[in-house]
């Protein structure tokens, strides 16, 4: 329930029911902040913004963002994995052991990005400008091209989505303050680079 919450925004009855303190409305807000979090490693991942330049995710439109987010939505909801057993460490602390097909998806974009039609027709079409001589409207044109192609591009590729063999992972979950199971924050980095491969 707790990984069914976080990553694909599924709230199960029986979850809801064990939450003293958390509402639905809780798992929404913690399912959006996993995925703008998500959102934001995407567009950092395929050169949107680049922190040493002083760039930020915040710079990029709303627009774009938005569209980025939804994408990171759908890819999330198409991951595959199986809780396989549960042990109580503790009072309050779990071990989970978890079955992940990684999502393969970013390596077959990164496969066709040399090949693809769109991304091909922008390099042509600034083969010749020099990026440090533009304007700064001049520059946030030449990204958010750049970037409504990158989110094109995968999202053509949901449907196709490749997975990696199966491997197992243990994951610990601690009751937090509000009596909530949450995720070891270790354990929740190598999830989540575990359940979407990004070469």
């Amino acid at each position: 329930g707790n990984i069914d919450a976080v990553y694909k925004g599924i709230y199960k009855e029986e979850y809801i029911e064990l939450l003293e303190n958390q509402s639905e409305a809780d798992l929404e807000q913690f399912y959006i902040e996993t995925m703008e979090s998500e959102a934001e490693y995407f567009a950092y991942y395929w050169g949107m913004y680049d922190p040493n330049y002083g760039e930020s995710y915040e710079d990029l439109p709303e627009s774009i963002r938005a569209d980025i987010l939804e994408l990171c939505k759908n890819v999330f909801v198409q991951t595959k994995y199986e809780v396989l057993e549960s042990t109580a460490l503790s009072e309050g602390s779990y071990s989970v052991k978890v079955s992940i097909e990684p999502s393969y998806i970013m390596k077959q974009a990164e496969e066709m990005y040399d090949r693809y039609d769109d991304l091909e027709a922008f390099a042509e079409k600034y083969k010749f400008v020099n990026v440090d001589n533009m304007t700064e409207e001049e520059y946030e044109l030449y990204v958010n091209e750049y970037a409504q192609i990158i989110v094109q591009m995968v999202n053509e590729l949901l449907p196709e989505m490749k997975y990696q063999e199966a491997k197992t992972q243990l994951i610990q979950l601690d009751e937090d303050a509000d009596g909530l199971l949450v995720i070891n924050d270790d354990d929740w980095a190598r999830l989540n680079e575990t359940l979407v491969y990004y070469p």
